[in-house]
C-alpha cells in the first residue's frame, strides 16, 4: 500500500509540475522556412494596425487578391461553422464602440495538427473557396507556426475606410 501511496504521490507531482509550463510551440517546417525564403518579399506581412483593415478588404474583394501571398496571426479554431461548412478558421475580434465582432478567415490545405485557440502566424496564398454555395476569401495556408507568445487579441476598430455595399 505504501509504494501504491508513493507512486501515485510522484505521478500527481509531475502532473502539477506541468501544468505551470507554457504551451508548447508549434514551429515552421525547414519545407515552410525555403517556400517562405523563396517568395522573399512577395509576402505581405499585416501589422496588428493594418490588421482590421485588411482582412475586411480581402473579405470584400477577394478577386482583387487573389494569388497573392499574405502573412497575419490570430487565434486559431480549428471548426468554424462558415455557411454550414465546417472549417478551420483564424481571427481576432474587432471593438467598435461597445461592439465586438469576431472576423476572420477560413484555412484551405493545413496539413498541421493545430491546438484550438493557439495563437498562430499563418502565410497564404489568397484565393476564393466554395462554402454552402457561396465564394468567400479563404488563405491557402503555405506555412503556419504557433507562437509562445500571444498577440493583440482584441483590436479597436472604426469601421472600414470605405463602403462594402
Amino acid at each position: 500500500m505504501r509504494r501504491f501511496a508513493a507512486l501515485l504521490c510522484a505521478v500527481l507531482l509531475t502532473v502539477l509540475a506541468g501544468c505551470g509550463q507554457s504551451a508548447k510551440t508549434i514551429p515552421l517546417t525547414d519545407r515552410e522556412k525555403d517556400i517562405l525564403a523563396q517568395m522573399g518579399d512577395d509576402v505581405v506581412a499585416v501589422s496588428d494596425e493594418d490588421w482590421a483593415e485588411t482582412v475586411t478588404e480581402l473579405q470584400y474583394h477577394c478577386d482583387a487578391f487573389t494569388g497573392q501571398v499574405y502573412q497575419l496571426e490570430g487565434i486559431f479554431r480549428a471548426s468554424q461553422e462558415i455557411n454550414g461548412v465546417e472549417a478551420p478558421y483564424v481571427y481576432r475580434t474587432l471593438v467598435n464602440g461597445g461592439e465586438k465582432t469576431e472576423t476572420g478567415l477560413p484555412l484551405a490545405y493545413l496539413t498541421k495538427e493545430l491546438p484550438d485557440g493557439a495563437w498562430v502566424r499563418v502565410s497564404a496564398i489568397i484565393n476564393g473557396g466554395e462554402y454552402g454555395g457561396e465564394t468567400l476569401t479563404t488563405l491557402e495556408v503555405v506555412a503556419v507556426e504557433t507562437l509562445a507568445k500571444a498577440g493583440v487579441a482584441e483590436l479597436t476598430w472604426s469601421g472600414s475606410a470605405h463602403n462594402h455595399s
